[in-house]
């Protein structure tokens, strides 16, 4: 067993468990998100619809104020414009009319808000400041009318035209009518909602008690008529957050480590296997190359005595041993990507110069004409099936001590390289070099891979040329 593997189990395993752990967190957290952006374009659609509810008794008062700056009779007992006033919002408790020391000396309906006459008006105080800032209103906190009820008041200043404070004019509205005109139906089904004062901490409008620390709320706050508003809420019922015990984390967490540990098993088991074939792949290629080292010494001597038949088994014997050589599988992956010839040309040269200098051998060619030949193949394939056979038949067919010439050219975005054989060994009446046997053929097989062409010619001093053509 892979040492590796003993490790490997228990690192997969806290991976996994961290991994799970987080993508539990990063669900709950994105549930909260998507709750939190919901609750914040509630809160500011409940922000917008307060507002607009308040602007009503807002602007009675002011109409109201107007009224009684022109009407020298402080008194809304025998005129309708109150009873009209009243009709335009049905929600207001009642309307009153303070004069300039806070006292209350009308109200409207009087059978409802007779208990108020005659009484100073609990935000006196808070009125006073209000004038010496010269605002145009002025919004109280919810606190205990004298009608009996919680709610809240607009008091609009009354001023003659020049500006001598006269009294107040005040719209009371109280928190239990206010419910009824500001419920949202939809919204509560789900959230509980609090409207409060933050100054006094008194609520405008509450529809349930505030939760623990605990239970996640959601708080907005905003500046409305001259006072600071706080916008609370929170569910009804408690968030379900996906939770997990560590035990059970645990057990989901020895699953996909398994697993891990069972493909890094199997991962191993093939690096070895490859490895393996590697080593052996490289013993048959170093057996094969000193094979054909001998053959190529039996080769000569069959020429020297003039054996023909001889040669012929020799060279195909040659041709056979070759040909296995250059498909043995080196564990390369069979990817295509943009490949240098000159460094695969050089590397092939190097490998078979043990033959090379058996025959006396001069191969030449230019780096310069090679520079910049890029082209898009598997290198391993354009190197063991294509220049490894190109070479070894130029080299087998070339006679002992002549050269070989290696030229290349561009134009029309191909290559075209040549192996120019300068003298090759007859074996017959025919010229068996310019044949295109097994070894040549593959070659052929190969650059058709990548539409690429392979010639084979004599040429007229008795050599052979071997021309292939690649795009690039």
């Amino acid at each position: 067993m892979n040492k590796k593997l003993l490790f490997i189990f228990p690192i997969a395993l806290l991976v996994s468990y961290f991994l799970i752990n987080k993508t539990v967190s990063w669900f709950n957290d994105q549930e909260q998100l998507y709750d939190a952006h919901q609750t914040e374009i509630i809160q500011e659609h409940v922000k917008d619809r307060f507002n607009l509810l308040l602007k009503l008794p807002l602007s009675i008062g002011y109409i109201g104020s107007d009224y009684f700056s022109y009407n020298n009779k402080m008194s809304m007992s025998d005129s309708p414009f109150a009873k009209n006033l009243l009709n335009l919002n049905k929600d207001i408790l009642g309307l009153n009319l303070l004069n300039a020391d806070g006292k209350i000396i009308s109200v409207f309906p009087e059978q409802d808000n007779s208990g108020a006459v005659g009484k100073v008006s609990q935000n006196y105080s808070f009125l006073k400041k209000s004038v010496g800032k010269n605002e145009s209103y002025w919004l109280s906190a919810p606190f205990s009318l004298f009608q009996g009820q919680q709610g809240f008041v607009f008091y609009v200043p009354i001023k003659t035209n020049n500006g001598v404070l006269k009294g107040w004019f005040a719209p009371v509205m109280s928190t239990k009518g206010f419910d009824k005109e500001f419920k949202l139906e939809e919204y509560l089904k789900t959230y509980d909602l609090v409207i409060r004062d933050v100054e006094t901490g008194i609520p405008y409008f509450a529809t349930g008690l505030e939760p623990d620390k605990d239970h996640k709320r959601y708080e907005h706050r905003s500046k409305i008529f001259g006072r600071e508003l706080e916008f609370l809420s929170w569910r009804k019922e408690v968030e379900t957050h996906i939770t997990l015990p560590w035990y059970l984390l645990f057990l989901f967490s020895i699953i996909p480590a398994f697993i891990i540990t069972f493909m890094m098993k199997f991962f191993y088991q093939r690096k070895a296997a490859g490895l393996q074939l590697q080593d052996i792949s490289i013993l048959l290629r170093l057996t094969s190359k000193e094979a054909l080292a001998k053959l190529i010494d039996l080769q000569n001597e069959f020429y020297k005595i003039g054996s023909t038949e001889n040669i012929t088994f020799v060279t195909n014997l040659i041709e056979q041993i070759e040909l296995l050589q250059t498909l043995a599988y080196t564990g390369e992956e069979m990817e295509i990507s943009l490949q240098e010839f000159l460094p695969m040309l050089k590397d092939e040269i190097q490998s078979l110069n043990e033959l090379i200098e058996k025959k006396s051998l001069k191969v030449t060619y230019s780096p310069d004409a090679f520079k910049d030949v890029n082209v898009e193949v598997n290198g391993w394939l354009l190197q063991n099936c294509v220049l490894t056979n190109l070479l070894t038949h130029s080299i087998i067919h070339a006679e002992n001590g002549t050269g070989i010439n290696i030229d290349c050219k561009k134009e029309d975005h191909k290559v075209f390289i040549t192996f120019h054989t300068q003298m090759v060994v007859r074996s017959g009446p025919d010229l068996s070099a310019v044949n295109l046997d097994r070894r040549m053929e593959v070659a052929k097989r190969a650059l058709s891979i990548y539409k690429g062409e392979l010639f084979l010619q004599r040429d007229l001093g008795g050599g052979i040329i071997i021309r292939i053509i690649l795009p690039i």
